[in-house]
Formats: structure tokens, C-alpha cells, sequence
């Protein structure tokens, strides 16, 4: 049981993970596409790339934070009982709470930090969330019905 519940952190940490960069890697190649300054091209690369490393670890830890709210709050249901709406706003609670404890430290660390960009952060950041947990919500139910019909057809032939 142990062992199936650190499975599903790392697996969630590394599918946030993983989306997470692609997402800013589409959104760094559109920026780059649209900057004037093209030939900056070995700086920008080496920024954009630590940047990345960057999102990577932000949206592992939002999986991780996902897998583990699941786990406690919802110790009793399997993934299958538990509603998509309900694991949606998990995944928004866990896609937010980085961003506010982010936005927290640069609101003391920064004297000028607008609380309307931090707002919008958090919004999108719990957005981002959500869907990244109706996705994985998805995949997991569809998972759990092809290992289902694995066994009807074993226990039928």
C-alpha cells in the first residue's frame, strides 16, 4: 500500500513535471520567435534552459502536492469513486498554493510587487492545475478500465 501511494507521487510529480516544461518550452520558442534579437541565440538558450529546469521542479512539486492532498484528503475512495469536478479542484488547490507561497515571499522580498499580477498568477496557476488533474483523472480511469477488462478476459479464456 506504502509502496503504490510513493508510485503515485512520483508518477503525478513527474507528469506535472513534464507538462509544465513543455508548456514553457512552447511559450520560450514563441517568445524567441517573436524577439527582434535573434542573435543572442547562445545566451538566451543557456537562460531558457536553466528557466526550464526551473518550471520542471515548480510543476513536480505542484504533482507531488496533488498525489499527496488525494492521499489524505481522500484516503477512503479509489480514484475511479472520486468525482472529476472534486479532483479538478484538488488539482486547483495544488496548482495554486505554490504560486501564493511564491508570490508571499516575492511580495516581502520586493517592495513594489502588484497584488493584481499576483492574483492573476495564483488564477492561472490553479487553472493550470485543474486541468492538468482532469488529464490525469482521465488517463487513470482509462488505465483502470483496460486492467479491468485485462482480467475479465483471463479469467474468461
Amino acid at each position: 500500500m506504502l509502496i503504490r501511494r510513493i508510485r503515485g507521487i512520483l508518477v503525478t510529480a513527474t507528469m506535472f513535471g513534464f507538462a509544465t516544461w513543455v508548456l514553457f518550452m512552447i511559450s520560450a520558442a514563441i517568445i524567441w520567435l517573436l524577439d527582434d534579437q535573434k542573435h543572442r541565440l547562445v545566451d538566451s538558450l543557456r537562460g531558457e534552459l536553466g528557466d526550464s529546469l526551473v518550471s520542471f521542479v515548480f510543476g513536480a512539486v505542484t504533482g507531488a502536492l496533488l498525489a499527496s492532498l488525494l492521499i489524505i484528503a481522500e484516503r477512503r475512495k479509489d480514484v475511479g469513486t472520486v468525482s472529476a469536478l472534486r479532483f479538478r479542484l484538488w488539482g486547483a488547490v495544488a496548482g495554486a498554493l505554490p504560486m501564493i507561497v511564491v508570490e508571499q515571499v516575492l511580495r516581502m522580498s520586493e517592495p513594489g510587487f502588484s497584488l493584481k499580477v499576483a492574483g492573476i498568477t495564483v488564477f492561472f496557476a490553479g487553472l493550470l492545475g485543474s486541468r492538468f488533474a482532469g488529464h490525469m483523472l482521465r488517463l487513470a480511469r482509462r488505465r483502470g478500465a483496460k486492467r479491468e477488462a485485462l482480467s475479465v478476459e483471463g479469467h474468461v479464456g
